[in-house]
C-alpha cells in the first residue's frame, strides 16, 4: 500500500511533506510542531484539496482528511461538489474524515465530515477536545 499526506488551508501542496517518515519520534514531534503553527482560521479550500486528491490515478482509492471542517463554502455545498468530484472516478474513493476541534453546530445541522465520509462507505470521528485557553 502507498501512503501519501497532502497539507491544505486556503489552498492546496500536493507536495510530499518533508517531515512524513512515520514512525519516526523525530517526524512525530516535527508534524505535531507543523500542524500547530498552521491552526484553525475557517479559510480551508476543501474543494480544491479533494481536487487534488481525487484527481490521483491510483484505484481503488481511501482517503483520510484531518481537517477542522471549516471550508470555503456551506458543508452542504462543499460535500455536494466533493461527491460530484468522487462520481467521476472510475472507482468512487472511499472517505474518512476526523474533524478536530471542529465548530459548534446549530441544532439539525450535520457536520462536513458526516456528509463527506457516509455517503462514501467512509468512517467519521468527531474530536471535540478542545486546548485550554492560555
Amino acid at each position: 500500500a502507498k501512503v501519501s499526506f497532502f497539507a491544505f488551508g486556503a489552498t492546496c501542496d500536493p507536495a510530499p511533506q518533508a517531515w512524513i517518515k512515520l514512525p519516526d519520534a523525530e517526524s512525530l514531534m516535527l508534524a505535531k510542531t507543523w500542524l500547530e503553527m498552521h491552526g484553525a482560521d475557517g479559510t480551508t479550500d476543501m474543494v480544491g484539496a479533494m481536487r487534488v486528491v481525487l484527481a490521483l490515478p491510483v484505484q481503488p482509492l481511501g482517503v483520510i482528511v484531518i481537517s477542522d471542517e471549516m471550508a470555503d463554502t456551506t458543508p452542504l455545498t462543499t460535500a455536494a461538489e466533493i461527491h460530484l468530484m468522487n462520481k467521476k472516478r472510475e472507482s468512487p474513493a472511499i472517505i474518512g474524515f476526523i474533524g478536530v476541534s471542529p465548530p459548534d453546530l446549530t441544532d439539525g445541522d450535520l457536520p462536513l465530515g458526516v456528509l463527506v465520509a457516509k455517503p462514501t462507505g467512509g468512517a467519521y470521528i468527531r474530536n471535540t477536545v478542545r486546548k485550554p485557553t492560555e
